[in-house]
């Protein structure tokens, strides 16, 4: 992380025994404790557990088994604009080159962000 600590323009992300249930639930909690009178997206994100970082462009989703699509509350609200890529390549096998071509896939599809 020293070594990219000054670059801003892209992010890498992972989320290890991340409950999207428990992040929203903590942030309303958060909220409430403090007695905040109005309560928007800004106030909501700011207490989110991930609300420092930006909006997220890709969701690679490895070990996808049966339904790949149920998310289990995951990033529920940072991710209402995101692109999902499902693989069922577990996570410890998923290769650069897999990588390279989920990345290349995202840059071809066309960003609708809920229009």
């Amino acid at each position: 992380t020293r070594k990219t600590k000054n670059h801003d323009r892209y992010f890498l992300t992972f989320l290890l025994a991340y409950n999207g249930t428990d992040e929203m639930l903590q942030a309303i909690k958060k909220i409430a404790k403090k007695k905040t009178k109005k309560i928007n997206e800004k106030v909501l994100l700011e207490n989110l557990w991930t609300g420092s970082l930006p909006p997220v462009d890709l969701v690679i989703r490895t070990g996808c088994e049966g339904d790949p699509h149920n998310s289990a509350g995951f990033m529920m609200w940072q991710t209402a604009y995101s692109q999902f890529y499902f693989t069922k390549t577990l996570f410890p096998d998923f290769s650069p080159e897999e990588f390279e071509k989920i990345i290349k896939d995202f840059s071809k599809r066309e960003r609708r962000f809920g229009k």
